[in-house]
This record gives structure tokens, C-alpha cells and sequence, in this order.
């Protein structure tokens, strides 16, 4: 869902506050638009956005739209709060038949950077090992050399 026309949007960042009530009353109106068509909405959550990436170093920059949108972030205690309201609002809405689909509230990238800090983390570790591996193997050189020195 696009949410760069929020009312007291600004550029070229808004305040998470302001933008988890505007997600929420998008959340509301969506879930009223595909409860018509009998098709139960399930929202994702963002932590923050900053479309910045996905532009070049010479490109303009200002507020005239893609990529250069409003920005957001939060912090834990925001985003536990944007939670909690979504999670409310969906608890009202949820149908034993889709209530499975409703508690997690699908948390947008959230696994994508668990992931990568994992796969991160494995290659510190191995990057550390490696660095180990080169250690000893020079002591063991170091220890040949004083042996083959003192003969």
C-alpha cells in the first residue's frame, strides 16, 4: 500500500506516529473494500522506509514523487505500539476461518533482516576461524624455522 499522502505528511521525513495512524485508517478502509468481496485482508508492517537506494548519486533530488518519497523510521517502542493498535483493529475483524493469518500480522522485511544478520554472523565466525587457522599455521612455520636454526 502507498502511503505518501497522508495528511501532515511531510518531506522529507514524517513521524511514525503520524504514519501508523494513517496505515491504520488504510488498514480499516482496505479491510472494508475486500470484506465486500468476501476476501479477508491481512496487512504488513514496516519499521521504517527510505526509497534512497534505489536512486543514483546524480539524480535530482526533492519532492516530486518516486523515488524520492516521504521517509519514516521507529523505534521499539513505536513499532510495538503500531502493532498493537493493528492488532486490535484485526482481532475485531478476524473470522475463525482466517484467525490463523491474523495474529502474527505479517511483519514486512522483518524475517528478510533476521536472515541477513544471521548469515552475517556466520561469516564473522568463520572469519574469525580463518584468521585462527592462519595463526596457527604460522606458529607452526615459527616452530619449524627455530628447529631447523638451532640444528
Amino acid at each position: 500500500m502507498k502511503l505518501g499522502g497522508g495528511k501532515g505528511f511531510t518531506f522529507p521525513e514524517t513521524p511514525y506516529e503520524l504514519v501508523a495512524a494513517h496505515a491504520l485508517a488504510q488498514i480499516q478502509a482496505n479491510h472494508e473494500k475486500y470484506a465486500k468481496l468476501g476476501i479477508p485482508y491481512i496487512p504488513t508492517h514496516s519499521t521504517a522506509w527510505d526509497s534512497s537506494p534505489r536512486t543514483l548519486p546524480h539524480d535530482a533530488w526533492g519532492s516530486f514523487g518516486y523515488p524520492w518519497g516521504i521517509g519514516w523510521h521507529s523505534n521499539v517502542s513505536q513499532f510495538k505500539t503500531a502493532l498493537t493498535m493493528s492488532k486490535a483493529a484485526m482481532a475485531k475483524r478476524c473470522t475463525p476461518s482466517v484467525t490463523q493469518w491474523c495474529p502474527p500480522l505479517i511483519i514486512n522485511g522483518a524475517l528478510l533482516v533476521l536472515l541477513v544478520l544471521l548469515v552475517l554472523l556466520v561469516l564473522l565466525v568463520l572469519m574469525v576461524l580463518m584468521v585462527l587457522m592462519v595463526l596457527l599455521v604460522l606458529l607452526v612455520l615459527l616452530a619449524l624455522l627455530a628447529l631447523l636454526l638451532s640444528c
